[in-house]
């Protein structure tokens, strides 16, 4: 089960990142920030189906994050785990941008412009890839 879980919960972050591109492409800012954030959330979450059977609950990427690099360490895994801390610490700024976006590119008013939707979605990318690296 937590392989099927796990793959089905990467295929989704796939598709809301392609999703999140292409709302940017349309200008779209607020929605692909969004979908941007679903995306490297739920990339986290797959990475914790493969090594742990389930999904924890709660949606805030950075401690997420953190979470798995302790996850990871304990299970010997340090130089991983010190790869997802500097991470976080290097993306400080962009991962509260998409925790933000979570709530308020749903329910706000329209707010973000294209600088942060373009950063928003690279950073999404770069969360991927950064756990793809983890996971082979």
């Amino acid at each position: 089960m937590s392989g099927e879980l796990a793959r089905t919960l990467w295929r989704r972050a796939l598709v809301y990142l392609r999703e999140a591109e292409h709302l940017l492409s349309e200008g779209e800012y607020d929605v692909a920030l969004v979908m941007a954030e679903q995306a490297a959330q739920l990339a986290v979450k797959a990475v914790y189906a493969r090594l742990l059977g389930g999904v924890p609950r709660g949606h805030n990427l950075r401690r997420l994050l953190g979470y798995l690099a302790s996850v990871l360490e304990e299970a010997g895994r340090r130089e991983e785990a010190n790869s997802i801390r500097g991470f976080v610490t290097d993306n400080r700024e962009g991962l509260i941008l998409l925790e933000d976006a979570y709530v308020q590119g749903r329910y706000q008013v329209p707010g973000y412009t294209r600088t942060d939707a373009e950063r928003g979605v690279n950073l999404a990318k770069r969360v991927i890839a950064l756990l793809e690296r983890l996971t082979r």
